[in-house]
């Protein structure tokens, strides 16, 4: 964190305006300290009325709105308090779940809530106005809104931006890591602006090696791609495995060369009279 960003705890009484496809949205939140203030930045679609935020940024002024929080990067941590898990449960998003029921939950399961709800979710039965379908509906839930959570710190985490680590997690919901540690290269296809440079690099950042097959083979694919960009109609052979040697900094020629033919046999590039 740079010497000049604030780090602002607060629980979200509003989402005020939000963009589903870019993230952009607008909260308006009561710190710590019980002023209310307004935070705005790119974000999860996860965080939501009641959520308890951690947001990193800088304090500005608007000329018309006033005194605003810009967030760099904003964090959802579970509620840990009764009142707070109560907030967070009636906007979850499950059908028929309002204030009245969500008290009514944490009435029963005080601040031990969201571990009932975790460990031990028959016990919700106990309590007046949930069935077996009410009840499925809040596991599923609440275990989807982790999961997109724990995706979206994922790749914050892995030096990912708020702005790109919403449009994967939107892209693939809350698989997100799943699909991305198994190829990290379906971004580039997936997900628009993310071009092999930024794919790599969440590739490395996840353990992937420099020299893995996977890696080369998206290495070539991304040469040929590249140099078609600038209109050529292909590449010589030769060509395109020193083109993805440079961009790969990778110098074992036989190793691309295996990368360039499993490319061709996935159908990725075609490769004839030594032209690719």
């Amino acid at each position: 964190m740079s010497s000049n960003d604030t780090l602002l705890k607060a629980t979200v009484q509003k989402v005020t305006y939000r963009d589903m496809t870019s993230g952009f949205t607008i909260l308006r939140v009561q710190t710590e300290e019980d002023s209310e203030t307004t935070v705005l930045g790119t974000m999860s679609n996860t965080i939501d009325n009641g959520a308890n935020i951690i947001a990193r940024g800088k304090w500005n002024t608007h000329p018309k709105f006033g005194k605003q929080f810009k967030a760099f990067n904003i964090t959802e941590v579970e509620p840990t308090t009764e009142e707070a898990i109560a907030r967070y449960l009636s906007a979850s998003g499950v059908k028929g779940m309002g204030e009245v029921l969500a008290k009514r939950i944490v009435d029963k399961f005080g601040d031990n809530t969201l571990q009932i709800i975790d460990n031990d979710p028959e016990k919700l039965l106990e309590v007046s106005g949930i069935g077996q379908n009410k009840l499925e509906q809040i596991i599923d839930t609440i275990k989807e809104k982790r999961e997109h959570r724990e995706a979206y710190l994922f790749f914050i985490n892995n030096g990912i931006t708020a702005n790109l680590a919403h449009k994967i997690c939107n892209t693939f919901g809350s698989k997100a890591v799943e699909v991305v540690k198994e190829n990290p290269y379906i971004l580039v296809r997936s997900v628009w602006r993310i071009g092999f440079a930024t794919a790599d690099k969440i590739a490395l950042s996840i353990g992937l090696s420099r020299d893995s097959p996977e890696r080369l083979k998206a290495g070539v694919i991304h040469a040929v791609r590249e140099s078609c960009e600038f209109g050529n109609c292909y590449l010589l052979e030769e060509d395109c495995l020193n083109k993805a040697m440079e961009l790969l900094k990778v110098d074992d020629y036989q190793a691309i060369t295996l990368a360039l033919h499993a490319a061709s046999l996935s159908n990725d590039v075609v490769i004839e009279n030594e032209k690719v």
